[in-house]
């Protein structure tokens, strides 16, 4: 799922309501997380490289920031979800 509705908003706030779906944010937001913390670099995009949280099975959960369709996306992600979650959200209409 997409989430247009949150361009202007806090890119971990967002994520952080709903982690199931891709959000939308600016590249200037997206720039600030990526000098925030140390990067992981990922096709697309990179990973904020301190956790969020932990999942249910007790994976590490970090901030996946990705270009796609002229947008920056931002979800949470364990980073053995990032490469498919990537791809799905590269080809959503």
């Amino acid at each position: 799922m997409l989430n247009l509705a949150t361009l202007n908003a806090n890119p971990w706030k967002a994520a952080a309501s709903d982690p199931d779906s891709w959000h939308a944010t600016t590249f200037e937001r997206a720039d600030e997380l990526l000098c925030a913390l140390p990067p992981m670099f990922i096709p697309h995009g990179f990973v904020v490289m301190e956790p969020i949280r932990h999942d249910d099975r007790g994976r590490a959960v970090y901030l996946c920031v990705v270009r796609s369709c002229g947008n920056m996306w931002v979800r949470e992600l364990a980073i053995e979800d990032t490469p498919a979650a990537v791809v799905a959200l590269r080809q959503a209409p």
